[in-house]
């Protein structure tokens, strides 16, 4: 099973002082077991660097090479952006996860923003905690 992550729940990872931080935890756990594979697109990583700018760089840095080995990073090319340039998602990061996940072989879409998400996709779309319910069982 191929997961794509939005951006917040790579942030939650991140930041352990975040309240979904176990949540994301367990799923990133999970691709590191070869339980299911977790991809997120190039912009996740900027963006992500970019909200926790205020916490150590080290912490940032450790954290993503040690996720370099078990997960996929997915660039947001010309198509992508021109498929979330013609999008009905208002929100034109969403939209560019969105279509970074439809151009690509996902099953379910991860994110903490599930609302904003599940009104302009046909992926499943799954918050971490109801993901994570779902995988634990």
């Amino acid at each position: 099973m191929t997961v794509y992550v939005d951006t917040n729940v790579l942030v939650d990872l991140v930041d352990e002082e975040r309240p979904l931080f176990k949540e994301a935890s367990v799923l990133f756990n999970a691709a590191a077991q070869n339980k299911l594979r977790i991809v997120l697109s190039s912009q996740s990583v900027a963006d992500c660097a970019y909200v926790i700018r205020k916490a150590p760089r080290e912490q940032f840095k450790r954290k993503m090479k040690e996720l370099l080995h078990y997960i996929v990073i997915l660039p947001i090319t010309d198509m992508e952006i021109l498929r979330a340039l013609k999008s009905d998602c208002p929100d034109f990061e969403d939209a560019l996860q969105i279509a970074c996940a439809e151009s690509n072989t996902v099953n379910i879409l991860v994110t903490n923003n599930k609302k904003d998400f599940e009104r302009f996709t046909d992926l499943p779309v799954y918050t971490s905690k109801e993901f994570v319910m779902r995988i634990t069982r």
